[in-house]
């Protein structure tokens, strides 16, 4: 694989960190997910990259205290990782990270910002048949305590905590509460609620990362003419919706069947299945509305 460091394609093999590097220590690290998807033969078609660049530089400002990335920098980055690659359908990495500095959270500002991108073959990792969730003992990190709609690396150690214990108890994947015991996010995905036709989700105040498919979906739900609603939700909320579903760059849109062993529905859902396909449609440029979310990549062979 090759990949983009420093405003240089180089080989991974040639990669090097220091040991003492923060991002290793400390988990001083933000990154996007971003997914190409092949628009015709030879073109990639990358699905709302600006908005991944602009998440990524808000996210590197909140982490070092000023801005030490430009968006069209990261994109520039995304193009030309996936065009040395020769690939039309890829999972995208950027990832911006502290190399060098001394031991000691005091010596942060000594370290050099860095960004990496790197690109690879990463299908959607959950069903979009119904999938079963559990609730998770863990709670989400407070955004007073560490910020949620920033998309850091360390935010990460709470999500896979709780992927674990989801796992380990028989589901596919993990919903997390905050701590007032209000429904927060997924471990790596943003929940939306049906309930008389109408779609509720919680809104970024529950300690939620301001998802960019979630972001996708309420807009293609103002398109298809459904009503979507940002409100807190509690667990029997959910018990008693019609529809639950997930949203995530690397999940796209799954929906969800079971919650703790509480059957919600055991097929797709109609506003769900209404999403998921004209979602399926926007990513392959199909739906000129929504043109100018993908950028076109020609891949040269």
């Amino acid at each position: 694989m090759l990949i983009w460091l420093n405003g240089k394609i180089i080989d991974e093999k040639d990669f090097y960190i220091s040991p003492l590097s923060p991002t290793l220590h400390y988990g001083t690290g933000v990154f996007e997910g971003i997914r190409a998807y092949e628009q015709r033969k030879n073109v990639a078609g990358i699905f709302r990259l600006k908005e991944h660049a602009k998440r990524l530089v808000y996210s590197s400002k909140i982490l070092v205290g000023k801005k030490v990335l430009e968006e069209k920098e990261i994109e520039k980055a995304v193009i030309e990782t996936l065009k040395a690659n020769k690939v039309t359908e890829a999972y995208i990495r950027p990832l911006f990270f502290l190399s060098g500095g001394q031991i000691g959270l005091e010596n942060i500002e000594k370290s050099k910002p860095s960004l990496l991108v790197a690109v690879v073959n990463y299908p959607p990792f959950l069903d979009k048949k119904p999938i079963k969730v559990k609730i998770s003992s863990y709670r989400k990190i407070p955004s007073i305590c560490q910020p949620q709609n920033a998309k850091l690396s360390a935010n990460y150690v709470n999500s896979i905590l709780a992927t674990r214990e989801a796992k380990e108890a028989g589901y596919d994947e993990a919903l997390l509460l905050n701590i007032h015991g209000k429904i927060s996010e997924g471990a790596g995905e943003n929940i939306f609620l049906v309930k008389d036709e109408i779609i509720y989700t919680p809104p970024v105040s529950e300690d939620l990362l301001e998802g960019i498919t979630r972001n996708s979906v309420i807009k293609i739900a103002d398109y298809l003419g459904i009503k979507v609603i940002e409100k807190p939700l509690s667990i029997a909320d959910l018990f008693n919706a019609d529809e639950l579903f997930f949203t995530g760059t690397a999940a796209e849109i799954v929906p969800i069947g079971n919650v703790n062993g509480f059957v919600i529905s055991e097929k797709i859902g109609k506003i769900t299945k209404k999403i998921m396909e004209t979602f399926d449609k926007i990513k392959r440029g199909k739906i000129k509305d929504f043109s100018h979310w993908i950028t076109e990549v020609e891949i040269s062979h």
